[in-house]
């Protein structure tokens, strides 16, 4: 396939008056003259069709044309973003992360299929394996800084797309992409999500929520940062205070592509000789995904987007309680394109961070709740005479923190771990929510990248 629609001849040509159609694509590109004579006119007059050897740009309707030296047109295209102010040039997208070869290889790559998901598709990011409803589907991928990359001609997603595995996830579509459906790189529980920051990594450090083993009775583990700062566990009542939660780590253009930190787990010694632990697991981080097209994407109707937290959990004990984990602090959604709109009370956005678990012994109603897309934070886990865990953080409101431990109830509850952060690039650098939908992060616009072309 050629880079930029080629023609090569005149027989490739249809004129019509006050029209040149290019496979139905094109507008009238400047400098091309027509036929004077009556519409129906088997034979045109002499003229060039355009300006032999000439290169224009048409900033009306934003056409590029290269004329030959014959006058016939040897390249023409339609501009993602118009013309280039400084040179008869055209301006197409160029995506963050340096997905820009990406882009063009959807375009101009064979393999590359436009996709339509129904029912229940997973992708694992680690793998690249992509499946819909069980069945694998073949789905052109790379790995590319770090990145899950994978390319549509078009994409719509009507179903569920669920994605797992290490790394964060890109899909980049030469065409439109249409959400109805849901995209999903959350935490779920202490598991991570997708490109979420790992456990050898900059999360061990400040940004994780702080944890580590105790004695009984155990402090509540503190809430992953992203945003904010993560929430600060409970203390114990013994009188040691609860573990800190993670540092802030805001970046408004969310460049590099990386999700939330982990909640702070709690290790509680039960026994010396021989050493026993309880252990409760911190909310995994909320993973990151970047959706790209050249020309719109689109959610409507109950289109979704979900890079929330999970809620940290309350681990089991053989003899008592054990202090609540941290909530997971939820991750990053990029989304770039001329035009990107939010249509609909059903669109949402979400990173909100996971509510902390309660002091406990692993009970249901002790694990803190997954950010998810609903209304409201994530709420933390709650027991009888336990010590609560803290609410994750939302678009308005910071994480909070978990219950101190008491006399009876020692433990102390997890804190809530940090919502994370969303950016809309387009082409007018503004992207508003209509008719109701909402975006449930710490949300940021801007202008999407330009680049010369050809």
């Amino acid at each position: 396939m050629d880079r930029y629609k080629f023609v090569r001849s005149l027989a490739s040509l249809t004129l019509v008056t006050g029209a040149l159609v290019l496979g139905g694509c094109f507008d009238k590109p400047p400098n091309v003259d027509y036929d004077a004579g009556p519409p129906d006119a088997e034979v045109p007059d002499a003229a060039p069709p355009c300006q032999p050897s000439t290169t224009v740009c048409d900033d009306t309707a934003g056409v590029y044309v290269e004329c030959d030296s014959t006058g016939m047109p040897a390249v023409v295209m339609q501009c993602p973003l118009g013309c280039a102010s400084d040179a008869e040039k055209c301006l197409d997208v160029d995506p963050s992360n340096g997905l820009a070869s990406y882009l063009d290889r959807a375009r101009d790559d064979d393999t590359v299929i436009d996709v339509a998901l129904t029912g229940t598709a997973t992708v694992d990011t680690t793998t690249g394996e992509f499946s819909v409803n069980g069945t694998p589907l073949s789905v052109t991928t790379e790995v590319f800084n770090g990145i899950r990359i994978f390319m549509f001609k078009t994409l719509t997603v009507s179903g569920t797309l669920k994605a797992t595995g290490s790394l964060p996830l890109a899909l980049v579509a030469d065409g439109d992409i249409a959400i109805t459906g849901l995209i999903d790189v959350s935490a779920d529980g202490t598991a991570q999500g997708p490109g979420a920051v790992t456990e050898d990594s900059s999360c061990m450090g400040s940004l994780h929520g702080v944890s580590g083993p105790h004695p009984d009775p155990t402090p509540g583990g503190g809430g992953g940062g992203h945003y904010s700062l993560g929430a600060t566990g409970g203390g114990d009542g013994a009188g040691d205070l609860g573990y800190p939660g993670g540092d802030q780590a805001a970046d408004d253009d969310v460049v590099p592509l990386i999700g939330g930190c982990r909640g702070g787990g709690v290790n509680e010694t039960i026994s010396i000789q021989p050493v026993m632990y309880a252990f409760s697991g911190g909310g995994g981080g909320g993973g990151a995904v970047q959706i790209v097209s050249r020309h719109t994407i689109v959610l409507t109707e109950f289109g979704r987007i979900d890079a929330s937290g999970g809620g940290g959990q309350s681990g089991t004990h053989p003899s008592g309680t054990i202090g609540g984990a941290g909530g997971g602090a939820g991750g990053v959604i990029l989304l770039e394109a001329p035009v990107v709109t939010l249509d609909g009370t059903g669109v949402v956005l979400s990173t909100k961070g996971g509510g902390g678990a309660s002091a406990g012994n692993g009970a249901a109603t002790h694990q803190g709740k997954d950010g998810g897309t609903d209304m409201g934070p994530a709420v933390g886990g709650t027991g009888v005479s336990l010590a609560s865990g803290g609410a994750g953080g939302t678009e308005t409101s910071l994480p909070v923190a978990g219950s101190a431990g008491t006399t009876t109830g020692k433990d102390g509850g997890g804190g809530g771990g940090s919502v994370g952060q969303s950016r809309i690039n387009t082409a007018s650098g503004a992207a508003i929510p209509l008719n109701g939908a909402t975006i449930r992060s710490r949300n940021t616009t801007g202008a999407v990248g330009a680049r010369v072309v050809p």
